[in-house]
């Protein structure tokens, strides 16, 4: 049961989507309405919403296969996820209207070294769960500073004007303290934005590719076709704003962090490096504004011999269940499936470009799916602009043009208390595709 409000401060509640006298004050009564266009708009407020793949830290001596590289690891490794879920299991459970914020950090930690892109980074990450001596309060303070580093680079829309200062002498990260204040001093910022050029190289590399190529509905007499956009895997807002103090603090401690982590250098991104062929990839719109949610990841294959070796180019898609109605109706692929990647560029042209690095995917994927799970993702706006596409994907061109441009945002209470989906149907603005 969520609350809909038209904007014109009348609310009602509803179930399952809205009703077709629902939204007759955004259509025109001369043109009528549409049978498709309720479940155009039902459709998208109902898939739209809470990950569905909240859920408490599995016992390390069960049966779960994700918990593997956490029983292969060091007995530290162990020691701190066992501390982490028994802090969880001292911690009220959540209920269908809050999720302590307490529950969210145990989760966090514990998701974090079991997502870990890389060895050293989870044994990184387990002697600062370890430094914390079982004490909550240190804890909770290790998984703030995490989500302030973390889900502020990668979560588009999580970003305020001004990060906030990381604690360089906190007691659960004496190992990172002299990394942070190197990366401060080292980092260089980004200031003119990809050019024409890479951009066209990057649409020529990833041509083909299941998420970078529009997609077009077929047996219909107007094909609809979904943009397509370069994006950036580790955001470039990371290398932006560097004058002010704040920002920089924050930007050193994020490298200092995805070194520990993730074996990703600060020399890999410095200054117009973060606009590379390496860290971009050309995504659908749909499929980019997933990716910059939190909601879709790519998850880099491992050697069957060595789980810590990566397989290059080739990779696990991966997003959370409410997202599936957002993709184009013709996209055949689920969560779950391999999505390998190939060069269309040749050096024999002169337009060759590498693929991405599959790193920058490892550390998105496993931010990605660890404040998935945890339920971790900041309580800030999901955006759907660009349901039009999705629409006529699934729907036909009538129902893209009765739907126009949705701007459609879950608002929720603070980090901690997530209260029923107050959704907020802003506006369609009527835009034939």
């Amino acid at each position: 049961m969520s609350r809909y409000s038209s904007g014109e401060g009348t609310e009602t509640w509803y179930s399952g989507g809205l009703m077709k006298s629902d939204i007759q004050e955004f259509t025109d009564p001369h043109q009528g309405i549409s049978p498709e266009v309720p479940l155009v708009l039902t459709h998208a407020l109902s898939d739209a919403g809470v990950s569905t793949h909240t859920k408490d830290l599995p016992l390390l001596e069960g049966q779960d296969l994700m918990l593997g590289p956490v029983r292969r690891g060091t007995s530290e490794v162990q020691r701190a996820y066992r501390s982490v879920y028994e802090w969880q299991q001292t911690l009220p459970a959540d209920t269908p209207a809050i999720v302590t914020r307490s529950r969210v950090a145990a989760r966090l930690l514990g998701y974090l070294l079991i997502f870990a892109p890389t060895k050293s980074g989870m044994e990184s990450l387990a002697r600062q769960i370890e430094s914390a001596q079982s004490k909550p309060q240190l804890y909770q303070e290790l998984s703030d500073r995490i989500i302030r580093v973390l889900i502020r680079c990668f979560a588009v829309r999580s970003r305020g004007a001004n990060p906030e200062k990381i604690d360089l002498d906190h007691p659960t990260r004496p190992s990172t303290e002299e990394r942070d204040s190197v990366a401060r001093l080292q980092v260089v910022e980004t200031t003119k934005s990809i050019s024409a050029l890479t951009k066209t190289k990057i649409v020529k590399r990833d041509a083909g590719c299941a998420l970078s190529t529009p997609t077009a509905q077929k047996n219909e007499a107007r094909r609809i076709v979904s943009q397509s956009e370069t994006i950036h895997i580790i955001p470039r807002s990371l290398n932006c704003n560097l004058s002010s103090e704040g920002k920089r603090d924050w930007t050193g401690s994020v490298y200092a962090f995805m070194d520990e982590y993730a074996d990703i250098k600060l020399e890999d991104l410095r200054g117009k490096l973060i606009d590379g062929p390496t860290n971009l990839m050309q995504l659908v719109t749909i499929f980019h504004e997933l990716v910059d949610d939190l909601r879709m990841s790519l998850i880099p294959l491992r050697d069957p011999k060595d789980e810590w070796l990566i397989i290059p180019d080739q990779y696990t898609l991966w997003y959370e269940d409410s997202a599936h109605g957002s993709l184009p109706r013709n996209f055949d692929h689920n969560s779950g499936d391999i999505i390998k990647l190939t060069n269309h560029t040749h050096p024999s042209d002169g337009d060759y470009v590498p693929l991405p690095n599959p790193k920058f995917w490892a550390v998105h994927s496993a931010a990605t799916r660890a404040f998935q799970f945890s339920g971790a993702v900041r309580p800030t706006a999901t955006r759907i602009s660009r349901l039009c596409f999705c629409s006529a994907h699934r729907f036909g061109p009538q129902s893209a043009f009765y739907a126009g441009k949705i701007k459609m945002f879950l608002f929720k209470d603070q980090l901690g208390v997530r209260k029923p989906d107050s959704i907020l149907i802003y506006g369609i603005q009527k835009h034939p595709i």
